[in-house]
């Protein structure tokens, strides 16, 4: 795993840890690399360590469309209607991280002024869906109003410098809006289920995040409004699946009034969930 002296915390700094999965529990067994995930003991932070170098993330995202997750994988293209809450119709929107561009069609054939920006040129248009890192992604006289990134933020090697480059890509008053996935998951909190751990540590995540770590980053990086909404999005049938037979599958039918209960006993007695939707505004 590394010289374990190079250790160091990228939210507060701290060199002590706790491996929290080995390469051998990392899905794909981390494509035979020798890396963990491991915990901060001070924060609670959860990030791979060693962190991928830029030629590892090149290599491993060069192949990133053609993985299958599990036997039988079939890939969703989920549209995420809930932004519409977040928006205004007066509002300069930017996607970061927008894949094949789902959302951002779906913003714009409601008449938002959205464009989108995606590091995988294979799906980039070059007018709405454009070829970029946000890195790469020259924001000084392209301020905005609103930008979110769904599955996008654990990716980032960097979570101060994107922190940092977000309060410049926004208007004063701007908002943003991240879904990430909640280290605090009920499969892994509550049922403990041992194959479910070696599905979840995913090794195109290089941090997992809860409640309060992300608070902590974004109060370290900057001076956002912030706020974090637990959403359980997997219900009833998803973990019985798990739990019964030990694998996942596409196959994910919500049961109505049985899974509202079930995912608020989650999200509001446990305070546990599968992701999380942070929001900040520019202060």
């Amino acid at each position: 795993m590394g010289n374990t002296a190079d250790f160091g915390c990228s939210l507060c700094g701290s060199t002590n840890f706790e491996v929290t999965a080995s390469a051998e529990i990392i899905r794909f067994r981390c494509f035979g690399y020798d890396k963990s995930f491991v915990r901060c003991t001070t924060c609670g932070l959860v990030q791979m360590f060693p962190k991928w170098t830029e030629q590892e993330m090149n290599e491993l995202y060069s192949k990133y469309s053609k993985k299958e997750d599990f036997k039988g994988f079939r890939p969703k293209r989920t549209i995420s209607k809930y932004l519409f809450d977040h928006i205004k119709k007066s509002d300069k929107i930017l996607e970061v991280g927008c894949s094949f561009g789902d959302n951002a069609m779906m913003l714009k054939k409601a008449g938002f002024d959205v464009i989108g920006i995606d590091r995988d040129p294979t799906v980039c248009d070059g007018k709405d869906i454009q070829n970029f890192d946000f890195r790469d992604f020259e924001v000084q006289e392209k301020r905005f109003d609103f930008v979110y990134a769904i599955h996008v933020f654990e990716h980032i090697a960097d979570p101060g410098l994107f922190i940092s480059w977000l309060a410049r890509a926004l208007n004063d008053k701007g908002r943003f809006l991240l879904e990430l996935p909640n280290v605090d998951d009920p499969l892994l909190k509550l049922y403990n289920v041992a194959e479910f751990r070696s599905f979840y540590w995913y090794p195109y995540h290089l941090y997992y995040y809860n409640r309060d770590t992300i608070i902590k980053m974004f109060k370290k990086f900057s001076e956002f409004k912030i706020k974090v909404k637990l959403e359980q999005r997997y219900g009833i049938v998803n973990h019985l699946r798990w739990v019964l037979f030990r694998k996942p599958g596409n196959y994910n039918p919500d049961i109505p009034m049985v899974d509202m209960i079930y995912k608020s006993f989650f999200e509001k007695v446990l305070k546990i969930s599968d992701t999380m939707i942070f929001t900040g505004e520019k202060v």
